[in-house]
């Protein structure tokens, strides 16, 4: 069976450290930190898309790209601070090595984009548990329905 996992507050909670990753970003690419973010439910490509459009500043690729450029690192950081107190959830490394004796197959579908997804399941030891994902980079639409031709396969699992 196939079994598909959110990351953020269904495998961890990374304390804050990613929401201020993209704040510190915001102001870093844009100028000013922007509207509060509500990241439920949310892409990071989403994301970064209405930063464009609060900055009134037409969508350009090579900033989105900028933008997640500077924020990996900032989020890599973030996570390595333990001022944010991010954890793995209760239950979830049990569960997930429960199912994956049974013989299940586990993938990632989030609103991260893949490097940030990876960069988030490394930290937290998860990674080695999926073997694919969907993420929010494939689309910026959360609602867009997901083709599983366009699950890709992570490149990496640490950096």
């Amino acid at each position: 069976m196939l079994i598909l996992f959110d990351i953020d507050c269904t495998l961890i909670d990374t304390g804050g450290a990613g929401l201020t990753a993209l704040a510190g970003t915001a102001r870093e690419v844009f100028g000013d930190e922007g509207p509060p973010l509500d990241l439920a439910g949310s892409t990071d490509s989403g994301i970064v898309r209405g930063l464009f459009e609060h900055f009134q500043q037409p969508f350009d690729a090579a900033v989105e790209e900028k933008f997640y450029l500077t924020y990996l690192p900032k989020l890599e950081t973030n996570l390595n601070d333990s001022s944010f107190g991010g954890r793995i959830l209760d239950g979830v490394t049990d569960l997930l090595a429960s199912l994956e004796d049974e013989g299940h197959t586990l993938g990632l579908m989030t609103g991260n984009i893949e490097r940030g997804a990876i960069i988030k399941s490394s930290h937290y030891g998860l990674a080695d548990y999926f073997r694919f994902g969907s993420y929010g980079d494939d689309h910026w639409d959360r609602n867009k329905p997901v083709s599983y031709t366009h699950l890709t396969l992570p490149t990496i699992y640490s950096v």
